[in-house]
C-alpha cells in the first residue's frame, strides 16, 4: 500500500487530483469541449447525435427517442483554429429520416453530389489522428435501416461487431472521451 492512499479498483474515470496534476505538470487548455448527445428511435432503430444543446433539448421532449447521454466530447464548429481539429459534416437523409456525419472531405464531396441528402453544415470539431486524449469513434453502417451508428466505447464496438446487420466501417474521427463516463 502507498502511503497517500490505498488502491481502489472501483474508480474507472479520471479524478480531480489526477487532473490537478496535469494542469500543474502541463499547464491549463483553452480548448472547450462540447458533449455530442446520443438518442435512440426504438421505431426506427437508429440513432441521434446532436451537439446543438437547443436541438437536444428538443429531442428530450419528443417521446420517439430515448436518450443515451453523452456519446463522446468535441469542440464547438467555431473552433477552426483548433491544431488539429478538421469538421465533422451532417447530412440529413429526409427518405430515411436519418442523419450522416463525416469527417473525410472527399466522402462530403460524393455525398454531396446525391440526392438524397440534404447537407446541414458542420456538426462540430473533432480530430483526424489519434493523440493521447482522444479516442477513435467508430462508424458502423446499419444494412437494415441504411443508417449509421458511431461508438466511442471499445468495449460497445466489440459488443455491436456480432451484430449481423452492423457493418464496421472503421474509425470516423478521434474525439474526447466523456470522462463521466
Amino acid at each position: 500500500m502507498h502511503s497517500l492512499g490505498k488502491y481502489l479498483p472501483s474508480i474507472f474515470t479520471i479524478q480531480p487530483d489526477d487532473i490537478n496534476a496535469v494542469v500543474e505538470i502541463y499547464g491549463a487548455t483553452d480548448v472547450e469541449r462540447i458533449d455530442v448527445h446520443r438518442f435512440y428511435n426504438p421505431t426506427l432503430g437508429g440513432h441521434f447525435f446532436t451537439a446543438d444543446i437547443l436541438e437536444k433539448e428538443s429531442v428530450d421532449e419528443n417521446s420517439s427517442f430515448n436518450p443515451e447521454g453523452v456519446g463522446f466530447e468535441a469542440l464547438s464548429r467555431l473552433d477552426t483554429g483548433v491544431s488539429g481539429s478538421v469538421p465533422v459534416y451532417r447530412f440529413f437523409n429526409p427518405k430515411l429520416g436519418s442523419h450522416f456525419f463525416t469527417a473525410f472531405e472527399a466522402e462530403k464531396d460524393h455525398v454531396l453530389e446525391l440526392d438524397d441528402f440534404v447537407f446541414e453544415g458542420v456538426g462540430y470539431r473533432a480530430f483526424d489522428t489519434d493523440s493521447t486524449s482522444t479516442v477513435p469513434v467508430h462508424r458502423f453502417f446499419n444494412t437494415n435501416s441504411g443508417g449509421h451508428f458511431f461508438t466511442a466505447s471499445e468495449i460497445e464496438k466489440v459488443a455491436v461487431s456480432d451484430n449481423a446487420n452492423l457493418r464496421y466501417e472503421g474509425e470516423a474521427f478521434y474525439a474526447f472521451l466523456d470522462i463521466g463516463m
